[in-house]
C-alpha cells in the first residue's frame, strides 16, 4: 500500500486536467449553443498547443458519449469549430470519424445503439451531425476524400430519414398544400361566377327600376319601360 501511494506521487499531476474539466462544462453548459465564454475559453487553451487539441478531441470523443442528446449535440458544435479551424484536430477526427457519426448520427451499424433523448431532440442532433459533415466536405472534400464517402453513405442509411431528404420531403408538401389553396380559390371563383355574379347584376337592374320609377314620381312622369335608355343622372336634369 505504502509501495502504491509513493507511486501515485511520484506522478506527474496532469497538465491538462482543466482542459478536460473545460470541455466537460462546455457540452454540459445547457441552452441551445454551447455557452460562449467557455467556448472563447477552451479556444484560447488549445491555439497553438499541439497537446492541448489532442486532450480536447480525447475529451469531446467522450462527451459524444453522454446519456443525454444535449452534451452531444453541444460536443458536435465544439467539434465542428475546432475541426474548421485546425488541420491536426481534421486529422484526429477523421481517425475517429465513424466514431463521430456513430455517436451524432446514429443507426450506421445494425448493433448502434440508440440515441438518447426525446425524438425532438434525437432529430436536432442528428440533423447537426449531418449539417457539420456537409460543411466539411464542402470545405474539405478534396483534401480529404473520406469525407465525401462517409455523407454518401450517411445519406444512403438514412435514407427517408436523412436531413436533406425530410428537408425535401416538407417542401414537397408546402407545394402540394399551396396548389391545393389554389385549386380551391379558383373553384370558389367559379361558384361566384356562375352563381353569385349574375345574382348581383339581377339586384343592380331591380335597383335601377326602382331609382327610375322613384325619380318618376318626383317628376310627375311616368319613365316605366325607359330605364335603360334614361340614366339616373338624365332623369334628375329634368328636375
Amino acid at each position: 500500500a505504502s509501495l502504491e501511494r509513493k507511486k501515485k506521487a511520484a506522478e506527474p499531476p496532469d497538465p491538462h486536467a482543466k482542459l478536460v474539466l473545460l470541455v466537460t462544462l462546455l457540452c454540459n453548459s445547457g441552452g441551445p449553443e454551447p455557452d460562449p465564454e467557455l467556448f472563447k475559453a477552451l479556444k484560447r487553451v488549445v491555439r497553438g498547443d499541439d497537446g492541448a487539441l489532442r486532450r480536447a478531441h480525447g475529451a469531446l470523443l467522450h462527451a459524444l458519449k453522454n446519456r443525454g442528446c444535449g452534451p452531444r449535440l453541444h460536443a458536435v458544435t465544439v467539434c465542428d469549430e475546432l475541426f474548421s479551424r485546425s488541420a491536426l484536430f481534421r486529422t484526429l477526427l477523421l481517425d475517429d470519424l465513424d466514431v463521430f457519426l456513430r455517436r451524432g448520427v446514429g443507426n450506421l451499424h445494425p448493433d448502434d445503439p440508440p440515441l438518447p433523448g426525446p425524438p425532438e431532440e434525437m432529430e436536432r442532433l442528428v440533423a447537426r451531425s449531418v449539417q457539420a459533415l456537409d460543411r466539411w466536405t464542402e470545405r474539405f472534400g478534396a483534401h480529404y476524400p473520406r469525407l465525401g464517402v462517409a455523407r454518401q453513405f450517411v445519406a444512403d442509411t438514412l435514407g427517408s430519414e436523412a436531413p436533406a431528404a425530410r428537408a425535401a420531403a416538407a417542401r414537397r408538401e408546402e407545394d402540394a398544400r399551396a396548389q391545393r389553396a389554389q385549386a380551391r380559390l379558383r373553384a370558389q371563383w367559379r361558384r361566384l361566377e356562375g352563381e353569385e355574379i349574375p345574382s348581383l347584376r339581377l339586384d343592380v337592374e331591380q335597383s335601377t327600376v326602382a331609382i327610375v320609377a322613384c325619380l318618376g314620381m318626383l317628376l310627375g312622369v311616368s319613365l316605366t319601360g325607359e330605364h335603360e335608355h334614361v340614366g339616373v343622372g338624365d332623369a334628375a336634369s329634368r328636375l
